[in-house]
């Protein structure tokens, strides 16, 4: 879950431009800087304690439709065509509301995702900006994004400039609101009987 949240690359001019043959070029790398930073390990374990309680609600739904199916199925023959269609139609919906849920935990997730890394990359992008500013940098380049095609020894990584700065900044807060998502409405009955839905899977590492 951890490496899937978007770490946005951090390529600035980082200060005014110098005359020609006077150009100070430096790196970074921006994942590992924002991974270091205690506010991204902040964010993360609460999106997964968040992601943890959806899950357990997600299992819950899914032990009660497969139990309910695997019923139907041991008493399917001896039902008449009306209770036959009966049962059908409360699995498709069991089924539909399932998927239903899944899909929505994923959307939610996704957002709480984007609120908590954001003050985050923010706070890097300042760091990085104010390390060229004050160290004459005429570029910073993020070697985490893009392409590099000739890396010189004489090349500067200003990483643990960038990890100084982040330390003498204020901290900032996750924008995260840690709730369980709830299950959708039932939808429209299904005329056919469902087959056990998935389980719901966890966000990446």
């Amino acid at each position: 879950m951890r490496t899937k949240f978007l770490l946005v690359a951090l390529i600035i001019a980082a200060a005014p431009a110098f005359s020609q043959g006077n150009i100070k070029i430096g790196h970074v790398n921006s994942q590992e800087i924002i991974q270091s930073m205690p506010e991204f390990e902040a964010a993360m374990t609460k999106l997964e304690s968040i992601q943890t309680n959806n899950n357990e609600v997600a299992k819950k739904m899914q032990a009660e439709f497969q139990k309910k199916y695997d019923a139907y199925v041991a008493i399917a023959k001896s039902l008449t065509p009306a209770e036959r269609q009966t049962r059908e139609g409360e699995l498709g919906e069991m089924d539909q509301k399932f998927r239903a849920y899944v899909n929505d935990l994923q959307q939610k997730m996704n957002e709480e995702q984007n609120k908590a890394t954001a003050p985050i990359v923010e706070k890097a992008r300042v760091a990085v900006e104010a390390v060229g500013k004050e160290n004459g940098f005429t570029y910073i380049f993020d070697l985490s994004k893009g392409q590099v095609l000739f890396h010189g020894s004489s090349a500067i990584d200003v990483s643990e400039l960038v990890k100084m700065k982040l330390a003498s900044m204020p901290s900032v807060a996750p924008k995260t609101a840690p709730a369980v998502v709830k299950p959708a409405a039932p939808a429209t009955k299904s005329a056919a009987p469902a087959k056990p839905a998935t389980k719901a899977t966890p966000a990446k590492k």
